[in-house]
């Protein structure tokens, strides 16, 4: 490179920084503007991945949303049960169940047995895939004993600490009652015994059906389905649609809000940006002719203006970033009553929109730019 060369590309950039110190007020415009686009950006992005989030995490207080039975009505063997389990992975719980009909009476009382629905499973991951339970006492045992529904124990006339008997054919338990459960479904009505006590009980092994709760969006509970139901063709693997698609409709609604208003917001933006930009560059068209007569080309006029417009947006993107964190943090301890924290992804996602975003409007004033001549320029025309 020759000395004249490195003498016109220094006195090109010692143009340019002398023309970002006088234009201080066009600057800070656009610098604003940018940094406002990434404070909503940014807002918006982590209020939107955190209520999602914290969404998903609610509709898991409802329990199972996935349910697994064979085709034919036979039982599900535990096996089987086992190799779902290794499907879906240990992010996502199940609980296989067994239901049987018995006949279920207190040996304190002289009525006569009421039919009752037993239902027989781990009650520690029927507790887990059902936090929203109410049990008394809260943290009951769960073996060697029975929890009853609300309902079924009003019905039995019976309470914690008393025994009841449950008559199946010729086979009869006697066990004490551990726990009442308040569900607000029909689990209310029924008595839930350990796997084994059930097992014994009715002499069936297996389980009636495999409850399953899958976490994250409605479309990766889908995408898992399809894919339990290309392992398992000889089982049926039904989603609770009450609550996924309600789920659904939840998150395509605010996704849809969400993806309008930022390409609004970006269009906005970009378009004050680029006016501004427009103007700086139609006052130091005298800039960039002296910078032509230094000997600077076409290629580094146009990589210097656009640099100029990519620290803007990086430097705005990331003032409105912070901004923004702070402003979602805000929004979801006062409405949703979460703390929505953003992703450090989420932060540079913004700053690299807003710097493509400067970037791009720099290339309006361009074709202006190409048309100067220095000597006309110059002699002031």
């Amino acid at each position: 490179m020759s000395r004249q060369t490195r003498r016109g590309q220094w006195g090109s950039a010692s143009l340019v920084l002398a023309s970002v110190r006088r234009r201080k007020s066009k600057l800070l415009l656009a610098s604003v503007a940018l940094a406002v686009g990434g404070m909503l950006m940014s807002g918006l992005l982590t209020i939107y991945r955190g209520v999602s989030t914290n969404l998903s995490s609610q509709f898991r207080q409802y329990g199972p949303n996935v349910f697994v039975t064979r085709s034919d009505g036979g039982l599900l063997p535990s096996a089987e049960a086992s190799r779902i389990q290794r499907l879906i992975g240990n992010r996502d719980r199940s609980a296989g169940v067994l239901y049987a009909t018995v006949h279920a009476s207190s040996p304190s009382e002289q009525a006569l047995p009421v039919p009752a629905i037993l239902a027989g499973a781990s009650l520690t991951q029927l507790r887990d895939l059902n936090p929203a339970w109410r049990l008394l006492p809260a943290n009951p045992r769960t073996q060697a004993g029975l929890w009853l529904g609300n309902r079924a124990a009003r019905t039995l006339h019976v309470r914690v600490g008393d025994r009841l008997t449950l008559r199946f054919g010729a086979q009869q338990q006697t066990l004490p009652v551990l726990a009442l459960v308040s569900s607000g479904g029909s689990v209310d009505s029924q008595i839930l015994a350990p796997s084994q006590v059930a097992r014994s009980l009715t002499g069936l092994s297996g389980y009636t059906n495999l409850e399953l709760q899958i976490g994250g969006e409605p479309a990766a509970i889908q995408a898992t389905v399809r894919r339990l139901r290309r392992a398992l063709p000889t089982l049926r693997i039904s989603p609770l649609r009450q609550i996924t698609e309600t789920e659904g409709h939840i998150v395509l609604n605010t996704r849809g809000m969400l993806v309008a208003a930022t390409a609004l917001i970006l269009l906005t933006i970009a378009l004050c940006v680029s006016a501004a930009l427009t103007s700086m560059a139609m006052e130091r068209r005298k800039d960039f002719a002296v910078m032509k007569a230094l000997g600077a080309g076409e290629g580094q006029i146009f990589a210097a203006f656009v640099s100029e417009g990519a620290l803007l947006g990086l430097a705005g993107g990331l003032a409105g970033s912070a901004a923004g964190a702070l402003i979602a943090l805000f929004i979801g301890e006062a409405v949703f009553g979460v703390a929505l924290h953003p992703s450090v992804g989420l932060l540079v996602e913004t700053s690299a929109a807003t710097m493509i975003l400067s970037s791009l409007a720099a290339l309006t004033p361009w074709p202006l730019l190409q048309r100067i001549s220095p000597a006309t320029i110059l002699k002031g025309e």
